[in-house]
């Protein structure tokens, strides 16, 4: 969505623009052009289309995407560094420059780019596309054995890592996890948040009655930790470098051509269950503003997941045992994870269950009564869109199994 800025905010983009050209684009001289700016809201980032023309001719010169980082996000550095990868294997736009000390960053503008649309989100051709960025992620990081203990904290199995050889490993600190983060930030915050809701609605009652959906929401909220342990991550398992916000509006293709597939958006990047990226994917590709029932087929889920699964499994050819440790039982006992826990219907009904849970106590970071609910004019309806993860992880959790 298309914002305005303000004259503080264009003058400090201005700036920013034409350091960026006077340091890499030394053929443009910046007293001969025009800087175009159109702002689009980001709920971590602010990020602008900057159009430089010349002022004269008004002939187009260049075109940059350009995002400054909020303090929320403390990983700008890390998803710097895996768009600038994915931008090299052609996977994503390409990392122009990145401003350390401003917070900012310079991308290349992908022009005519459309998201997903929901009636081709689960073609095969756009899920094999799907699926190579998705492994792309993964091939960036090792895949590691992890343990939760029963205070609920988590930690890595040392000499367990099972190394990706011969590709293009990143830095990353393993605290850098999905647990870690929905259990230490978004749960803390959620609750404070979730409880101004109430405060709000109680004195609000007036205008709609959301007793029943709250005291359920409540109920999730309170049992986080002992959920999210004992029905969906279990106390032991793998971790693999993850996009984790990969819905249809994150990736995008150019003109017609779904051959070729982007990513964007890597602010969310993180060691995650193995699939869930891409189950992510898939249940989020049938939200559009309340649930497509037709879309949302496990059984088809669960045969796209497989395909993933075989994929991966193929991919073991290109893993070995930490160089610290010659145990090739680590290989052993980490394929035969995959192929017997990873593939098996409860583990991808786990995964589900993972990618509603995880948007509940998200969404609670957000809520707000007044905006939702009295004004009426909010830019996303965070309640709504937090209940819908409600009712379908209800119809999950009682779902048959056998029947997938």
């Amino acid at each position: 969505m298309e914002k305005k800025c303000t004259e503080e905010e264009r003058n400090s983009i201005n700036k920013k623009v034409i350091k960026f050209i006077e340091k890499n684009r030394p053929h443009i001289n910046p007293s001969t052009i025009s800087i175009i700016i159109e702002k689009y809201i980001g709920l971590n980032n602010n990020n602008y289309k900057i159009i430089i023309s010349d002022k004269e001719s008004k002939k187009i010169l260049d075109e940059y995407f350009l995002k400054i980082f909020k303090n929320r996000l403390d990983n700008k550095k890390l998803e710097s560094d895996v768009q600038k990868i994915l931008g090299e294997k052609d996977l994503g736009p390409k990392v122009l420059e990145l401003n350390d000390e401003e917070k900012y960053r310079f991308d290349e503008f992908l022009p005519n780019i459309s998201y997903i649309e929901l009636n081709i989100c689960l073609d095969e051709n756009i899920i094999e596309n799907i699926l190579k960025i998705i492994l792309g992620f993964n091939n960036l990081y090792h895949f590691c054995l992890y343990n939760i203990d029963n205070n609920y904290k988590i930690s890595y199995i040392e000499n367990k890592s099972i190394m990706n050889k011969n590709k293009e490993i990143i830095s990353i600190d393993f605290d850098i996890n999905s647990f870690n983060q929905h259990i230490n930030e978004y749960l803390p915050k959620g609750i404070i948040v979730l409880n101004k809701f109430i405060e709000d609605y109680n004195a609000n009652k007036n205008i709609i009655n959301l007793d029943n959906k709250i005291k359920n929401l409540k109920n999730y909220v309170d049992n986080y930790k002992s959920i999210l342990v004992e029905e969906i991550y279990k106390h032991e398992g793998y971790f693999i470098f993850s996009h984790s916000d990969f819905h249809r509006g994150n990736v995008v293709h150019m003109g017609n051509n779904f051959d070729k597939l982007f990513v964007l958006d890597n602010e969310f990047v993180n060691l995650n269950l193995l699939g869930y990226d891409l189950i992510y994917y898939l249940v989020k590709s049938v939200f559009n503003h309340g649930i497509v029932e037709n879309y949302f087929d496990l059984s088809k889920f669960y045969k796209i997941y497989l395909k993933y699964i075989n994929i991966f499994l193929n991919e073991f050819n290109g893993f070995k045992v930490d160089d610290n440790n010659n145990d090739n039982n680590n290989l052993i006992n980490a394929k035969n994870y995959v192929e017997k826990i990873a593939s098996s219907k409860e583990y991808f009904l786990r995964l589900v269950k993972l990618v509603l849970f995880f948007d509940i106590i998200y969404c609670c970071d957000l809520i707000n009564f007044e905006n939702e609910f009295v004004n009426k004019k909010p830019i996303f309806g965070f309640f709504d869109y937090l209940y819908l993860n409600i009712e379908i992880l209800k119809k999950i959790e009682v779902c048959d199994i056998s029947k997938i």
